[in-house]
Order: C-alpha cells, then structure tokens, then sequence
C-alpha cells in the first residue's frame, strides 16, 4: 500500500475541487506537464484505470480532514484505491 507524499495529496484535493493542470501548477509550483505526468503517476502507483476513477478517489479522499501528520493522511489515500480495486473486483 502506498504511502502518499505531501505534493500527491495537494494534487489530489486539487483535483477534487476540479482545477486545472495549469492552475494546480500555479498554486503547489512547477509546470502543467508536471502536474500531468505526477497524475499518471498516481494512477499507477494508487492501481487505478482511468483519470475518472483518479478523479473520484480524489473527491472521496477530500472529504477527509486534512492532517498534519502527513503519513496518516497518505495511508488514507492508499487504502481507499485498495477499497475500491476489492470493490471492481466482485
């Protein structure tokens, strides 16, 4: 289960509220292609089909208060993609 580091859960609740790559670029720095290549490399990290599915654990992990000790935080992340693959799986 991976763990996620601060810059991927700034992604994610980013894209939860629906941002931009450009304007998720702006706001945590570095590039739009950047912001693109770190999304794809969450879906393969977090084993996950599509950016839609990306997209939607993003939400359901945005509804988790955000938590100083970053750890616990990531292990959240990471254990919704695992509920979720079981879930495809049945």
């Amino acid at each position: 289960m991976p763990i996620l580091s601060s810059r991927e859960k700034k992604l994610l609740r980013r894209l939860a509220q629906g941002k931009t790559d450009r304007r998720i670029a702006a706001e945590i720095g570095g590039r739009k292609d950047q912001v693109g290549l770190q999304r794809q490399r969450l879906i393969e990290r977090l084993q996950i089909q599509s950016r839609e599915q990306l997209e939607a654990l993003a939400k359901e992990f945005a509804s988790y208060p955000e938590r100083s000790d970053g750890e616990k935080a990531g292990e959240q992340a990471a254990a919704l993609a695992n509920r979720r693959r079981r879930d495809r799986s049945r």
